[in-house]
């Protein structure tokens, strides 16, 4: 039985880093952090065999949390428990990203088997997740910070 092959195209690539403001530097970066599925992914002329994004999500979402526990620590005095978990809730829960993410369009960056006609939320939070990651890993905090502001994620009443 011959597997399925899934092609990706520059334009794919450079619609989500639109959508994201930032440009990677190792393209296979976001290539594995849109992969909802364990098909080859053929880009560049070359095929890759990733896993899917849950793992580069864990990532993501860690460093998510991070910065933005950074940021609440150093903008709220006093700082109250029950703030950072209310606005971790609203800017990292995974009805928050799937909300910023379609409303964003990165659902139409998901690479997902063929077939698929919908993206669910359950993997376009993790494909949010996974995408942070990878800016993340290809640019060090420091970029993450820019492109989760760029996002909107400084803006919070407990900030």
């Amino acid at each position: 039985m011959a597997t399925q092959t899934i092609y990706i195209n520059e334009a794919q690539f450079s619609a989500c880093e639109a959508i994201i403001n930032y440009t990677f530097t190792d393209k296979l970066l976001l290539l594995q952090a849109l992969n909802a599925t364990s098909l080859p992914i053929s880009y560049a002329g070359k095929t890759h065999a990733f896993q899917k994004n849950d793992a580069l999500a864990v990532l993501g979402d860690t460093r998510m949390d991070a910065v933005l526990c950074r940021w609440w620590w150093d903008m709220t005095s006093p700082r109250v428990k029950a703030h950072w978990t209310k606005m971790r809730l609203d800017k990292c829960g995974n009805s928050a990203l799937v909300e910023l993410g379609r409303e964003l369009g990165l659902d139409k960056c998901v690479i997902s088997n063929p077939g698929t006609t919908t993206v669910s939320d359950k993997m376009l939070a993790t494909a949010v997740e996974a995408v942070l990651g990878a800016v993340y890993l290809d640019g060090e905090e420091g970029v993450l910070e820019g492109v989760l502001r760029g996002l909107g994620f400084g803006e919070h009443g407990y900030l």
